[in-house]
């Protein structure tokens, strides 16, 4: 019963990949080569980072799985439990996070600065919708087996 949304991505992802490709074309070519060790290492590293954007761009969604959200964004992978959702809401924040657009959902899985988890989903009403119910339900379950 996995749900997949994709995520949504603004302009403002594709001009940045834009400048990470043009800092390592900039680089290759004016950096001093002497001494080629410190070229060859700041070329890797800022290749890296690049393939770890392009990887956190075209490799993000969202499945709603039978217990939680899971969240994947390039290599990293992270859980929501919907028991633990407490509010869902629309959000137009610009904080880091997995969300590659302005237009938001904001999760909150407590009081705290860090409790709470930024999507962006092509199917905003819709994600909110099923998080909602989901977030539900698992507590009516937990309140059960209590």
């Amino acid at each position: 019963m996995d749900k997949k949304f994709e995520a949504k991505r603004d302009i403002f992802i594709y001009i940045a990949l834009v400048i990470v490709f043009a800092l390592v074309a900039i680089v290759a070519v004016f950096m001093q080569k002497n001494p080629l060790w410190v070229y060859i290492m700041v070329l890797v590293i800022i290749s890296l980072i690049a393939l770890f954007f392009l990887a956190c761009v075209c490799r993000t969604h969202y499945v709603l799985k039978e217990d939680y959200l899971l969240i994947v964004s390039g290599i990293l992978k992270k859980k929501v439990f919907y028991r633990d959702i407490e509010r869902v809401e629309p959000n137009y924040s610009v904080w880091a996070s997995s969300a590659l657009s302005f237009d938001r959902i904001k999760i909150w899985t407590g009081k705290g600065f860090w409790q709470r988890e930024f999507i962006a989903v092509k199917d905003t009403q819709g994600m909110i919708v099923e998080l909602k119910e989901r977030a539900s339900e698992a507590r009516k379950i937990l309140e059960y087996r209590k």
